[in-house]
């Protein structure tokens, strides 16, 4: 098979993978191969088999909440109770969902099946990596003791882990080096979570208070929400960097920079700019 993972193209319109939203919006990463149709299975997973890989993680797949192998009952879209808001049991329930995708990829039987959850895994990184990044991280930064430095090592991993997917962009999907590629990634990618879970987001919801919780769950959804169409490899996102932004903004002589988180900044940028 001629193509491997390739950048800009959308899955098939109106698919809808997570049960009202739509992942594949935030993909950086598409399938390029011969004869691809968005709706079989060898290109990406269907909604039973993505429900199947959530299950496996015991994650409803777009309504549970999970944490310890704890699933909730609420929809976190409607129920404003506290763990519903809560933007670490977020950041964890994808991690469970991205790792059942990890586990169907190392259980498929052949090349296609493994292409089509190498590109669903694809977008969901993009996807989390953006809330991260956007929400996430600068909570760390402000809160945490050396936080500044847990920021930067999980940025460094997350740079690391988009040279891998665009390696694999290139990389047709029957080369030995597609599959090593993959499950190395993957390897890291379980290691970044299990880190990232006890460094940062069980200290985390320690310090933050009831509300803080909640505009941290907020935050996190609006990132997801406003994720760009393609995001690129160097800019993480697709959109600046939060450095990136403060940069702008010290540039503009913006006061309290530090302390904003990247929403934050680019709020007082366009305010900057007007006046």
């Amino acid at each position: 098979m001629a193509g491997g993972l390739g950048v800009g193209r959308r899955l098939a319109p109106g698919r809808d993978e997570l049960g009202g939203q739509s992942p594949h919006r935030w993909s950086r990463l598409r399938l390029r191969h011969a004869g691809w149709h968005g709706s079989e299975l060898g290109a990406t997973p269907s909604r039973d088999v993505w429900a199947g890989a959530c299950r496996r993680r015991g994650v409803r797949a777009g309504l549970g909440a999970v944490e310890e192998g704890r699933v909730a009952s609420h929809n976190p879209e409607t129920d404003h109770r506290i763990d519903a808001m809560d933007g670490v049991t977020l950041i964890i329930n994808d991690h469970r969902i991205i790792e059942g995708l990890f586990d169907d990829y190392e259980a498929a039987g052949d090349a296609q099946a493994r292409l089509g959850y190498a590109a669903k895994i694809s977008e969901e990184l993009s996807l989390h990596a953006t809330a991260e990044e956007h929400a996430l991280y600068p909570a760390v930064r402000r809160t945490l003791p050396d936080g500044e430095n847990h920021e930067a090592h999980s940025l460094d991993e997350h740079q690391e882990a988009r040279r891998f997917l665009e390696q694999l962009e290139a990389t047709p999907v029957d080369d030995d080096a597609f599959d090593r590629d993959m499950r190395d990634l993957i390897d890291r990618m379980r290691h970044h979570h299990a880190e990232e879970e006890r460094d940062l987001l069980h200290p985390l919801r320690d310090a933050l208070d009831h509300e803080g919780c909640q505009r941290l769950g907020r935050q996190i959804r609006r990132a997801k929400r406003e994720a760009p169409v393609r995001p690129t490899v160097d800019s993480g996102a697709g959109a600046a960097t939060r450095d990136e932004l403060a940069e702008r903004a010290r540039a503009l002589g913006i006061e309290g920079r530090s302390e904003m988180d990247a929403e934050e900044l680019s709020e007082a940028i366009e305010r900057g700019k007007d006046g």
